[in-house]
């Protein structure tokens, strides 16, 4: 997905130059998201390959709150539409704009991921130790929806009959974002600013529309249960929202006097967020209510966190907080983790099963889980590092080859006031 395999553009990394000013606070987000993600994935994970369910209410109650961490794929989705609605536009008068986007896209996105699925499909089977065969078997009977970046309607449409491979099953994200890539460029270059604001609106109250749809017993002859979750049209709004605060920026909007709106609707969408996990004993995405109203309110919260983080004063405790070396670090990192670090947590989890590691402490699964939690992060973060340094860096290094260069001369239009992208992936 674009906000965690978007390396800035102005970052001062090898192989990227843009004019535009970098914000040090969206390394930070995105190292929360990815953060949310691992604690989600990583949380259990032992105790759930040994076939032993937690016991103790206390466990419940963190297993519930641990689960709620698939919730960072909406922050990276809001990040998304902000930074590819922000470079599309600032691009968007400059000479070979869409082979530029895509070249540039591809270099970012698809050498690791297409390395993973051949360490997966072709390597990987010769490690026995290393996940069983049933999801080698799985992730091979499925590998055209992976290769293609639909996994996420194969496994949303009960045509398909498509078993996705859990250890695989994140990548539904990033099929969404390949997908959104296909329209939003044509989108942004053909509408105009104006145009686009109201487009975005309509697109955040249609996706919940869609996603009530998918959820009603009218659909169940031809979606599956997850459906609400995974495909784009049900979750459009999050990007669309990232993309109105970029095209508020670039219409000349200073975001301080937006502050004001930010933290009520962020208090709103945290009420509604708490009420129905306490109505639900936590918040599944196949739950039916928090599909639909409370997808809405994830998109609105890290929506409104980002117009807060971006627009906070240098020496603020939110400022400071986003840009903490800790999170940014997770952020520079986070595709390679994101694509990663399942695999790695099902061969650390199988470990101690096999090991017989993943014991109870006084009845209680939390400090086992801690342990294994950081021995997770630990080795997904040492994974990602060097992904980066002797892998994706060497590759991105060909951006140098598709700049986006100077911007044609603009024609007649009312002018508008264009200011410095806030920031770029």
């Amino acid at each position: 997905m674009a906000a965690l395999a978007v390396s800035a553009e102005s970052s001062g990394r090898p192989g990227e130059a843009s004019n535009a000013r970098h914000l040090p606070v969206l390394d930070g987000l995105r190292g929360l998201a990815i953060l949310l993600v691992m604690q989600h994935h990583f949380w259990g994970l032992a105790f759930g390959l040994g076939g032993r369910a937690p016991t103790l209410a206390i466990d419940l109650h963190m297993r519930a709150l641990f689960a709620v961490g698939w919730s960072g794929v909406d922050l990276f989705f809001v990040l998304s539409g902000f930074l590819i609605t922000g470079i599309l536009c600032d691009a968007k008068r400059s000479n070979f704009y869409f082979r530029n986007f895509y070249a540039r896209r591809l270099l970012r996105i698809f050498p690791l991921y297409y390395a993973f699925l051949v360490f997966a499909l072709f390597l990987l089977p010769n490690f026995h130790r290393l996940v069983g065969p049933d999801q080698v078997s799985q992730l091979r009977a499925s590998q055209f929806w992976y290769w293609t970046y639909t996994m996420n309607i194969g496994s949303a449409v009960k045509q398909f009959h498509t078993q996705v491979p859990i250890v695989h099953s994140q990548f539904w994200s990033l099929a969404v974002e390949e997908q959104f890539y296909l329209v939003w460029p044509l989108l942004i270059l053909l509408l105009s600013r104006r145009t686009m604001t109201v487009v975005c609106g309509v697109l955040v109250g249609a996706a919940l529309a869609v996603r009530f749809v998918l959820v009603d017993p009218i659909s169940a002859s031809f979606a599956n249960l997850n459906a609400a979750h995974v495909l784009l049209p049900a979750r459009i709004d999050t990007l669309a929202l990232g993309a109105l605060i970029a095209l508020m920026v670039r219409g000349g909007s200073d975001l301080i006097p937006f502050r004001r709106y930010a933290f009520p609707v962020a208090a709103g969408s945290l009420l509604v967020l708490t009420v129905l996990f306490v109505r639900h004993h936590g918040l599944s995405v196949l739950d039916r209510d928090v599909a639909t109203i409370g997808f809405s309110a994830l998109a609105l919260f890290f929506a409104a966190l980002l117009l807060l983080v971006v627009s906070s004063v240098p020496g603020s405790a939110l400022h400071r907080v986003f840009t903490s070396s800790g999170l940014r670090m997770l952020g520079r990192y986070s595709y390679a983790i994101y694509v990663c670090h399942l695999l790695l947590a099902f061969e650390l989890a199988a470990e101690f099963v096999r090991h017989d590691v993943s014991r109870t402490v006084f009845g209680s699964q939390i400090p086992l889980n801690i342990v294994f939690s950081l021995v997770c992060t630990a080795g997904s973060i040492a994974v990602a590092w060097l992904s980066w340094h002797f892998f994706e860096k060497q590759v991105l290094k060909l951006k140098r080859y598709v700049p986006y260069g100077r911007p044609r001369p603009a024609v007649e239009r009312p002018a508008v006031a264009e200011r410095p992208m806030l920031a770029a992936p």
